[in-house]
């Protein structure tokens, strides 16, 4: 079945616009794909821990405050 309206890989529904409905030029979608296909699930495990010690962090300074 080949319908217009079906969605593509990104999400969107395809109306034939040069821009997705996001309103974001494709340009940048398509670095935001890059960069995803060239990440790491280790970069992202690093990341996400870092995240969290500075979370973990944060929270203990608004503790230490409010003593």
């Amino acid at each position: 079945m080949n319908d217009s309206s079906a969605s593509t890989s990104r999400g969107h529904v395809n109306d034939d616009d040069d821009e997705p409905e996001s309103g974001a030029p494709e340009a940048v979608l398509d670095a935001v794909e890059d960069k995803l296909d060239h990440t790491s699930v280790d970069d992202v495990k690093h990341d996400f821990s870092s995240m969290l010690h500075g979370l973990s962090g944060e929270a203990a300074r608004m503790r230490d405050d409010l003593d």
